[in-house]
């Protein structure tokens, strides 16, 4: 079995910043396909609710960026414990397909993320009315490329999940535009600025099948994107993800999409 037998080393003045940093590479990507099999950590002495929840992130994480094709699984978990005063964590990583060349190549795609996480300097913002960390703006670059290694890693998956309801778009516009009584005036302004994101998205995908590869200029729109929709209330605030706030998580999406199962 394939691994990564270095240890590699994460800044310790603040776990928490760097995984906040992995947590928005990885969200920065749509999630309307392919869950992962998640597997909460078991073993970690003198364990806290803290603890559990920046495991539980990395653990959620990491299932999901091991994975580079439509269809594929991973299961992950996590043994802790205190090794001369620092925290050491072991992750053990499993596929629902054979020891293949996609899990062969798993290793060293999450020792290099790893390594990019390493790189990135603590330079955590002043918090501002009680809302979580934010990643600095001189750190937006780091964030770009780790987002740009993620995404290229596992192309295969990102253009399915951003093409699987492409057929469905023009319904989609024309239910909304039709719509009088179910959203207001500025829900369906909103609602319009999505599915026009959605195609760049698509055609960006598109133009990209030859080659596999999202440049930084892209990834950079994509992280925007994601900006704007968590503001407009398209995606869950920030807060309520790591709270673990399901019964905030209604968002206009959310919205809509019932609205458009309920037959419009």
């Amino acid at each position: 079995m394939s691994g990564i037998n270095q240890p590699i080393s994460i800044g310790t003045d603040d776990p928490e910043y760097y995984a906040e940093l992995f947590r928005k590479a990885r969200t920065s990507r749509p999630t309307l396909a392919n869950r992962c099999l998640r597997s909460k950590e078991r073993s970690c002495p003198d364990k806290s609710q803290e603890v559990d929840r920046r495991l539980q992130t990395l653990l959620d994480a990491v299932a999901e960026i091991s994975l580079c094709r439509p269809g594929n699984g991973s299961a992950t978990m996590a043994c802790s414990k205190v090794n001369k005063g620092t925290l050491e964590t072991r992750l053990y990583i499993v596929f629902n397909h054979k020891d293949d060349q996609l899990a062969r190549r798993c290793p060293q795609h999450l020792q290099s993320i790893f390594e990019m996480l390493r790189q990135v300097p603590y330079k955590p913002p002043p918090a501002m009315d009680g809302s979580p960390k934010v990643i600095p703006k001189e750190l937006e670059n780091d964030l770009i490329e780790i987002c740009r290694t993620i995404h290229n890693y596992s192309f295969d998956i990102f253009a399915h999940r951003v093409t699987k309801r492409e057929r469905e778009l023009s319904d989609m516009r024309r239910y909304i535009e039709q719509d009088r009584t179910h959203f207001t005036s500025e829900q369906h302004s909103t609602l319009m600025l999505f599915l026009l994101h959605v195609d760049a998205i698509i055609k960006t995908v598109a133009d990209a099948q030859a080659t596999k590869q999202l440049s930084a200029t892209y990834i950079d729109m994509l992280l925007k994107m994601h900006s704007c929709w968590t503001k407009l209330n398209l995606l869950p605030k920030l807060e309520d993800v790591l709270a673990d706030n399901d019964e905030d998580w209604f968002t206009l999406l959310d919205n809509a999409e019932r609205w458009l199962v309920d037959g419009a």
